[in-house]
């Protein structure tokens, strides 16, 4: 987990505001009391949070055999829109590799994508192009949610991303906000 918030954070733009007032105000919000000595961590609209990332979550996703991950959104098709840089990108670790004649993503759709792993990846290294016979450990799987907060409840995915700050209890928020 600590390698997980690792890549994360790395990959992510980190703003912290300056401005007394702009501090006071997400401490505040927040029920921070000693705020002077916490650097506060935040992203605006549009400023690529969501790409960020997917790409850090898809490289996870290529690492780890049979890995799943599920992306919570408001619509489906913000949620798609989210995904389908993982498409980009794990076409081009594919190109990488030197892997120009086998399509990497296997589905995608409304209900999410499935795509070939770096366990897949040594498959078709080693010569074999029949992926209809790759072991489930050879995929990986983004399924996509939409709806309120309790959407998710039961989720078993490894990686659950909740693109909406509404779906996190303030508690939750809270803490990240701290980390």
């Amino acid at each position: 987990l600590d390698w997980l918030n690792d890549v994360l954070c790395a990959s992510l733009y980190i703003l912290e505001p300056y401005d007394f007032i702009a501090r006071a105000n997400l401490a505040v919000a927040f029920d921070i009391q000693n705020f002077d000595n916490i650097g506060f961590a935040f992203w605006g609209r549009r400023m690529g949070k969501s790409f960020a990332v997917i790409m850090a979550c898809t490289v996870i996703l290529f690492c780890i055999p049979q890995c799943t991950m599920a992306v919570q959104s408001l619509k489906t098709q913000s949620a798609l829109e989210t995904i389908a840089t993982a498409v980009d990108h794990v076409g081009n670790l594919f190109e990488h590799f030197g892997i120009t004649d086998v399509e990497p993503v296997r589905a995608f759709g409304e209900n999410g994508m499935k795509f070939i792993n770096w366990y897949g990846v040594q498959e078709i290294l080693r010569g074999r192009r029949d992926i209809s016979n790759f072991d489930s450990k050879c995929f990986a799987v983004i399924k996509l949610i939409s709806g309120d907060a309790d959407a998710g409840r039961g989720m078993t995915e490894n990686i659950y991303l909740l693109d909406e700050m509404m779906f996190m209890k303030p508690a939750a928020v809270r803490t990240t906000l701290l980390n």
